[in-house]
């Protein structure tokens, strides 16, 4: 299990342990309330808040997201042969979905992901498929499912996570990843590596993010 040393904060908050829709909903609201990665909310230009009217069109858009696209990305999911670095179908797929409206598509993948979160193959291929998109083509959607992830029973949930943030290797990605505190010591080793990749790619060995 991974927890999350918050250096914000003069006392370590461990990610509680995830393993259900309801422990997911009730993490997704402490994200945004208590500020577990307040970056993806203020630095994603994407991200702007619907009119009242623009609310009724998206609603209506993500319920034809539903009913229309969810069977054919859960089919793609069992589909595909996922290996980072490699494009699969299921990425094209959403990079269409994106291009077409972002706003409700991160909220539809969202969506599933929440209703599936006992699922280990459909998190796992949600994750590694938006590890290849732009990160702030899914954010802040895209990093909570992968923080969320750090939390959950399945080690292969987890591992997934933290590639989706080594993968998009943004700042705040790192900031994430500095404070990652894995139980196994594999992981952990894992995490340590990609810090230091990071922090080199990024130029910010020894700096707060």
């Amino acid at each position: 299990m991974c927890s999350l040393n918050r250096t914000q904060r003069s006392e370590q908050s461990e990610l509680p342990t995830l393993a259900s829709e309801t422990d997911y909903r009730a993490f997704a609201d402490e994200v945004v309330t208590e500020g577990f990665i307040p970056a993806f909310r203020t630095t994603t230009s994407a991200t702007t808040e619907p009119t009242s009217s623009e609310n009724k069109v998206n609603q209506a858009r993500m319920q034809a997201y539903r009913k229309e696209l969810s069977g054919r990305l859960l089919a793609l999911i069992a589909e595909c042969d996922f290996e980072y670095g490699f494009s699969s179908a299921l990425d094209s797929f959403l990079r269409e979905r994106l291009a077409e409206n972002a706003f409700v598509t991160r909220e539809w993948l969202n969506s599933l992901f929440v209703e599936h979160f006992e699922d280990v193959g459909v998190l796992t291929g949600v994750l590694r498929t938006i590890a290849h998109l732009d990160y702030y083509d899914v954010a802040p959607e895209g990093p909570t499912m992968a923080l969320a992830a750090l939390s959950h029973s399945s080690i292969e949930v987890r591992e997934s996570g933290i590639r989706a943030f080594e993968n998009w290797a943004t700042a705040d990605c790192l900031g994430v990843l500095r404070n990652v505190e894995c139980a196994e010591q594999w992981m952990q080793d894992y995490v340590a590596q990609v810090v230091r990749d990071l922090e080199e790619e990024l130029g910010l060995h020894g700096a707060t993010c």
